[in-house]
Protein backbone atom coordinates (compact mmCIF):
# COMPACT_ATOMS: atom_id res chain seq x y z
CA UNK A 1 0.00 0.00 0.00
CA UNK A 2 1.52 3.16 -0.89
CA UNK A 3 1.10 6.26 1.57
CA UNK A 4 -0.14 9.69 1.00
CA UNK A 5 0.17 10.90 3.93
CA UNK A 6 -3.61 10.13 5.17
CA UNK A 7 -5.51 13.49 3.31
CA UNK A 8 -8.67 11.82 1.10
CA UNK A 9 -7.95 15.35 -1.18
CA UNK A 10 -4.64 14.05 -1.97
CA UNK A 11 -2.65 16.11 0.74
CA UNK A 12 -0.13 15.67 2.60
CA UNK A 13 0.21 16.31 6.30
CA UNK A 14 3.61 16.27 8.10
CA UNK A 15 4.39 17.72 11.05
CA UNK A 16 7.89 18.84 12.71
CA UNK A 17 8.06 19.27 16.41
CA UNK A 18 11.88 21.71 17.04
CA UNK A 19 12.99 23.35 19.84
CA UNK A 20 16.15 23.11 21.88
CA UNK A 21 17.30 20.18 23.99
CA UNK A 22 15.74 19.97 27.56
CA UNK A 23 12.96 22.52 26.14
CA UNK A 24 9.76 20.58 26.48
CA UNK A 25 9.80 18.62 22.88
CA UNK A 26 9.39 15.29 23.88
CA UNK A 27 6.33 16.10 26.41
CA UNK A 28 4.89 18.41 23.58
CA UNK A 29 5.46 15.08 21.35
CA UNK A 30 3.87 12.86 23.50
CA UNK A 31 0.89 14.89 24.41
CA UNK A 32 -0.10 15.53 20.52
CA UNK A 33 0.30 11.26 19.92
CA UNK A 34 -2.52 11.08 22.72
CA UNK A 35 -4.97 12.91 19.89
CA UNK A 36 -5.63 10.01 17.24
CA UNK A 37 -5.10 12.39 14.71
CA UNK A 38 -1.67 12.82 15.18
CA UNK A 39 1.30 10.47 15.42
CA UNK A 40 4.72 11.76 15.69
CA UNK A 41 7.79 9.95 15.98
CA UNK A 42 10.66 10.68 18.18
CA UNK A 43 14.01 11.97 16.43
CA UNK A 44 14.85 10.75 12.85
CA UNK A 45 17.72 13.22 12.79
CA UNK A 46 18.61 12.71 9.42
CA UNK A 47 16.16 14.39 7.43
CA UNK A 48 17.93 17.94 7.08
CA UNK A 49 21.30 15.69 5.73
CA UNK A 50 19.10 13.33 3.35
CA UNK A 51 17.34 16.81 2.01
CA UNK A 52 21.06 18.35 1.33
CA UNK A 53 21.76 15.29 -0.85
CA UNK A 54 18.84 14.89 -3.11
CA UNK A 55 19.79 16.07 -5.59
CA UNK A 56 22.87 13.63 -5.78
CA UNK A 57 20.57 10.74 -5.89
CA UNK A 58 18.76 11.52 -9.06
CA UNK A 59 14.93 10.14 -9.73
CA UNK A 60 15.19 7.85 -6.97
CA UNK A 61 11.85 6.20 -8.53
CA UNK A 62 14.74 4.25 -10.13
CA UNK A 63 15.39 1.31 -8.16
CA UNK A 64 19.48 1.57 -8.02
CA UNK A 65 18.87 5.25 -7.00
CA UNK A 66 16.50 4.85 -4.19
CA UNK A 67 19.03 1.31 -3.48
CA UNK A 68 21.67 4.16 -3.08
CA UNK A 69 19.41 6.27 -1.05
CA UNK A 70 17.86 3.64 1.21
CA UNK A 71 21.93 2.68 1.78
CA UNK A 72 23.18 5.96 3.28
CA UNK A 73 19.71 6.45 5.72
CA UNK A 74 20.34 3.24 6.68
CA UNK A 75 23.82 4.54 8.09
CA UNK A 76 22.49 7.60 9.89
CA UNK A 77 22.88 7.61 13.51
CA UNK A 78 19.18 6.56 14.17
CA UNK A 79 19.09 3.53 12.03
CA UNK A 80 22.92 2.66 13.27
CA UNK A 81 21.62 2.59 17.24
CA UNK A 82 19.09 0.25 16.01
CA UNK A 83 21.06 -2.02 14.25
CA UNK A 84 23.28 -2.14 16.84
CA UNK A 85 20.37 -2.30 19.63
CA UNK A 86 19.55 -5.53 17.22
CA UNK A 87 15.97 -3.73 16.61
CA UNK A 88 14.03 -4.31 13.16
CA UNK A 89 14.03 -1.67 10.72
CA UNK A 90 12.12 -1.00 7.30
CA UNK A 91 13.16 -2.88 4.58
CA UNK A 92 14.49 -1.29 0.71
CA UNK A 93 11.27 -3.20 -0.40
CA UNK A 94 8.64 -2.35 1.75
CA UNK A 95 9.91 1.15 1.71
CA UNK A 96 9.97 1.53 -1.60
CA UNK A 97 6.49 -0.08 -2.72
CA UNK A 98 4.74 1.94 0.29
CA UNK A 99 5.91 5.72 -2.06
CA UNK A 100 2.87 7.22 -3.07
CA UNK A 101 5.59 9.83 -4.94
CA UNK A 102 9.17 9.83 -4.72
CA UNK A 103 9.87 13.14 -4.03
CA UNK A 104 11.28 14.13 -0.87
CA UNK A 105 7.63 14.07 1.60
CA UNK A 106 6.26 10.93 -0.83
CA UNK A 107 9.75 9.25 0.74
CA UNK A 108 9.68 10.04 4.10
CA UNK A 109 6.04 9.72 4.79
CA UNK A 110 6.12 5.81 4.73
CA UNK A 111 9.39 5.88 7.37
CA UNK A 112 7.17 8.62 9.70
CA UNK A 113 4.17 6.04 9.33
CA UNK A 114 6.13 3.48 10.48
CA UNK A 115 8.33 4.64 13.45
CA UNK A 116 5.36 6.45 14.83
CA UNK A 117 3.15 3.35 14.73
CA UNK A 118 0.43 5.24 12.91
CA UNK A 119 -2.44 3.28 11.04
CA UNK A 120 -3.40 3.15 7.78
CA UNK A 121 -6.14 6.18 8.30
CA UNK A 122 -6.99 8.82 5.98
CA UNK A 123 -6.52 12.75 7.36
CA UNK A 124 -3.92 11.44 9.80
CA UNK A 125 -0.75 14.30 10.57
CA UNK A 126 2.33 12.46 10.63
CA UNK A 127 5.25 13.88 11.73
CA UNK A 128 9.32 14.04 13.35
CA UNK A 129 10.68 15.56 16.45
CA UNK A 130 14.02 16.28 16.43
CA UNK A 131 15.63 19.41 17.76
CA UNK A 132 18.78 19.15 15.96
CA UNK A 133 16.51 20.34 12.97
CA UNK A 134 15.97 23.90 14.86
CA UNK A 135 18.35 25.14 12.56
CA UNK A 136 17.19 23.60 9.48
CA UNK A 137 13.92 24.79 9.08
CA UNK A 138 14.38 26.88 5.46
CA UNK A 139 15.99 24.15 4.25
CA UNK A 140 13.13 21.61 5.15
CA UNK A 141 10.29 23.58 4.04
CA UNK A 142 12.11 24.55 0.69
CA UNK A 143 12.02 20.67 -0.19
CA UNK A 144 8.89 19.97 1.69
CA UNK A 145 6.61 23.13 1.20
CA UNK A 146 3.44 21.49 2.55
CA UNK A 147 5.39 20.98 6.05
CA UNK A 148 4.01 22.79 9.27
CA UNK A 149 6.27 23.66 11.96
CA UNK A 150 6.06 24.04 16.00
CA UNK A 151 8.74 25.38 18.12
CA UNK A 152 8.58 24.98 21.47
CA UNK A 153 11.08 27.38 23.41
CA UNK A 154 12.00 27.10 27.49
CA UNK A 155 13.73 29.54 29.91
CA UNK A 156 17.37 28.99 28.85
CA UNK A 157 18.24 29.23 32.40
CA UNK A 158 16.11 26.49 33.30
CA UNK A 159 16.96 24.79 30.12
CA UNK A 160 20.66 24.89 31.01
CA UNK A 161 20.09 23.02 34.04
CA UNK A 162 18.62 20.61 32.91
CA UNK A 163 20.75 19.91 30.37
CA UNK A 164 23.54 19.85 33.44
CA UNK A 165 21.62 17.59 35.58
CA UNK A 166 21.13 15.16 32.31
CA UNK A 167 24.24 15.17 30.95
CA UNK A 168 26.75 17.28 32.41
CA UNK A 169 26.64 20.04 29.53
CA UNK A 170 28.68 22.99 30.36
CA UNK A 171 25.72 25.48 30.59
CA UNK A 172 27.30 28.59 29.20
CA UNK A 173 27.84 26.94 26.23
CA UNK A 174 24.59 25.60 25.96
CA UNK A 175 23.25 29.01 26.63
CA UNK A 176 25.70 30.27 23.37
CA UNK A 177 24.36 27.62 21.06
CA UNK A 178 20.91 28.82 22.34
CA UNK A 179 21.12 32.02 21.26
CA UNK A 180 22.94 31.46 17.96
CA UNK A 181 20.24 28.72 17.01
CA UNK A 182 17.27 31.27 17.86
CA UNK A 183 18.76 33.88 15.45
CA UNK A 184 18.92 31.43 12.99
CA UNK A 185 15.53 30.17 13.21
CA UNK A 186 14.06 33.64 13.58
CA UNK A 187 16.23 34.22 10.21
CA UNK A 188 14.26 31.24 8.90
CA UNK A 189 11.11 31.90 9.88
CA UNK A 190 10.90 35.33 8.24
CA UNK A 191 10.76 33.98 5.14
CA UNK A 192 7.79 31.22 5.78
CA UNK A 193 3.94 32.15 5.81
CA UNK A 194 2.51 32.81 9.22
CA UNK A 195 0.07 30.12 9.03
CA UNK A 196 3.05 27.33 8.42
CA UNK A 197 4.68 27.66 11.98
CA UNK A 198 3.74 28.40 15.61
CA UNK A 199 5.84 28.67 18.87
CA UNK A 200 4.94 27.70 22.33
CA UNK A 201 6.36 28.53 25.34
CA UNK A 202 7.45 25.53 27.60
CA UNK A 203 5.94 27.42 30.61
CA UNK A 204 2.52 28.08 29.46
CA UNK A 205 2.05 24.60 28.36
CA UNK A 206 2.62 23.32 31.90
CA UNK A 207 0.66 26.03 33.51
CA UNK A 208 -1.84 26.47 30.58
CA UNK A 209 -1.88 22.95 28.79
CA UNK A 210 -5.30 23.19 27.68
CA UNK A 211 -4.87 26.84 26.03
CA UNK A 212 -1.61 25.86 25.17
CA UNK A 213 -2.61 22.73 23.17
CA UNK A 214 -5.83 24.08 22.20
CA UNK A 215 -3.61 26.73 19.78
CA UNK A 216 -2.06 23.76 18.67
CA UNK A 217 -5.17 21.83 17.28
CA UNK A 218 -6.14 24.96 15.61
CA UNK A 219 -3.21 25.06 14.15
CA UNK A 220 -3.79 22.00 13.09
CA UNK A 221 -7.09 22.10 12.01
CA UNK A 222 -8.46 19.27 14.19
CA UNK A 223 -10.94 18.76 17.16
CA UNK A 224 -9.33 19.70 20.86
CA UNK A 225 -9.18 15.78 22.71
CA UNK A 226 -9.09 16.19 26.52
CA UNK A 227 -6.67 12.95 26.68
CA UNK A 228 -3.94 15.15 25.41
CA UNK A 229 -3.94 16.48 28.86
CA UNK A 230 -2.31 13.54 30.57
CA UNK A 231 0.55 10.95 29.37
CA UNK A 232 -0.29 7.03 28.80
CA UNK A 233 3.50 6.97 29.65
CA UNK A 234 6.14 9.32 31.02
CA UNK A 235 7.86 11.50 28.49
CA UNK A 236 11.02 11.72 30.25
CA UNK A 237 13.32 9.46 31.81
CA UNK A 238 15.92 12.21 33.08
CA UNK A 239 15.62 15.27 35.24
CA UNK A 240 12.93 16.59 37.20
CA UNK A 241 9.70 15.26 34.95
CA UNK A 242 11.47 11.68 34.72
CA UNK A 243 9.03 9.21 35.32
CA UNK A 244 6.10 11.59 35.55
CA UNK A 245 2.79 10.41 33.84
CA UNK A 246 1.18 14.12 34.48
CA UNK A 247 1.91 17.85 33.36
CA UNK A 248 3.94 19.13 35.82
CA UNK A 249 2.69 22.69 36.35
CA UNK A 250 6.05 23.36 38.86
CA UNK A 251 8.69 22.37 36.43
CA UNK A 252 9.66 25.89 35.74
CA UNK A 253 11.43 28.77 37.07
CA UNK A 254 13.77 26.52 38.74
CA UNK A 255 16.87 28.71 38.56
CA UNK A 256 15.46 31.27 41.05
CA UNK A 257 17.04 28.97 43.37
CA UNK A 258 19.30 26.18 41.61
CA UNK A 259 21.57 29.03 40.22
CA UNK A 260 23.99 31.02 41.59
CA UNK A 261 24.18 34.76 40.97
CA UNK A 262 27.04 34.20 38.77
CA UNK A 263 26.07 31.58 36.74
CA UNK A 264 22.52 33.36 35.93
CA UNK A 265 24.30 36.60 35.23
CA UNK A 266 26.72 35.15 32.52
CA UNK A 267 24.05 33.14 31.13
CA UNK A 268 21.64 36.36 31.12
CA UNK A 269 24.38 38.34 29.33
CA UNK A 270 25.32 36.16 26.32
CA UNK A 271 21.06 35.65 25.85
CA UNK A 272 19.76 38.63 26.93
CA UNK A 273 17.91 39.95 23.83
CA UNK A 274 16.74 36.31 23.28
CA UNK A 275 15.15 35.91 26.70
CA UNK A 276 13.29 39.51 26.69
CA UNK A 277 11.79 38.88 22.71
CA UNK A 278 9.89 35.84 24.35
CA UNK A 279 8.87 37.67 27.56
CA UNK A 280 11.20 36.66 30.38
CA UNK A 281 12.55 38.26 32.67
CA UNK A 282 16.23 39.47 32.29
CA UNK A 283 18.74 41.30 35.26
CA UNK A 284 20.86 42.48 32.00
CA UNK A 285 19.28 45.50 30.46
CA UNK A 286 22.08 45.19 27.15
CA UNK A 287 22.41 43.51 24.00
CA UNK A 288 23.50 39.64 24.12
CA UNK A 289 26.96 39.26 24.55
CA UNK A 290 28.70 36.65 22.56
CA UNK A 291 31.16 34.07 24.45
CA UNK A 292 34.85 33.71 23.72
CA UNK A 293 36.03 31.33 21.01
CA UNK A 294 38.33 30.40 23.49
CA UNK A 295 35.58 29.59 26.21
CA UNK A 296 33.43 28.24 23.64
CA UNK A 297 36.46 25.58 22.36
CA UNK A 298 37.29 24.42 25.91
CA UNK A 299 33.57 24.28 27.09
CA UNK A 300 33.11 21.94 23.76
CA UNK A 301 35.76 19.58 24.90
CA UNK A 302 34.53 18.95 28.36
CA UNK A 303 31.07 18.46 26.78
CA UNK A 304 32.38 15.66 24.60
CA UNK A 305 34.07 14.32 27.42
CA UNK A 306 31.06 14.28 29.73
CA UNK A 307 28.65 12.73 26.98
CA UNK A 308 31.20 9.74 26.43
CA UNK A 309 30.78 9.26 30.04
CA UNK A 310 26.96 9.35 30.16
CA UNK A 311 26.89 6.92 27.56
CA UNK A 312 29.42 4.72 29.53
CA UNK A 313 27.68 5.19 32.24
CA UNK A 314 24.00 4.11 30.90
CA UNK A 315 25.57 0.66 30.19
CA UNK A 316 26.04 1.26 26.50
CA UNK A 317 29.43 -0.73 25.55
CA UNK A 318 32.43 1.00 23.19
CA UNK A 319 30.97 -0.31 19.98
CA UNK A 320 27.65 1.41 20.80
CA UNK A 321 28.68 4.71 21.56
CA UNK A 322 31.71 4.62 18.82
CA UNK A 323 29.10 3.55 16.27
CA UNK A 324 26.70 6.44 17.33
CA UNK A 325 29.35 8.95 17.47
CA UNK A 326 30.68 7.89 13.88
CA UNK A 327 26.85 8.02 12.82
CA UNK A 328 26.27 11.78 14.17
CA UNK A 329 29.75 12.83 12.42
CA UNK A 330 28.60 11.63 9.41
CA UNK A 331 25.60 13.16 8.87
CA UNK A 332 27.66 16.59 9.66
CA UNK A 333 29.39 16.23 7.12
Amino acid sequence: MSDTGGNPAGGRRILFIVGFPRSGTKLLRKLLNRHEQIFVTQELMFVPWLLERWPGYGDVARRENFARLYADVMRAHYFAVRAVQGMETLSEEEWYTRCATFDPAGVLLPIMRREAKAPEHPGLWLGDKSPNYTTRLALIKREIPEAKIIHIVRDVRDAALSARKAWGKNMYRFAQRWSDGLRVLWRDFGGLPASDVLELRYEDLLERPAETLARVTAFLGVEFDEKMLTLDLPSENLGAAAGAREILPGNVRKYQSRMSERERRRIESVCASELRHYGYECRIDAPSRRLSRLALGWYALLDVINRFLFDLKLGRGLRFVAKSTLAKARMRL
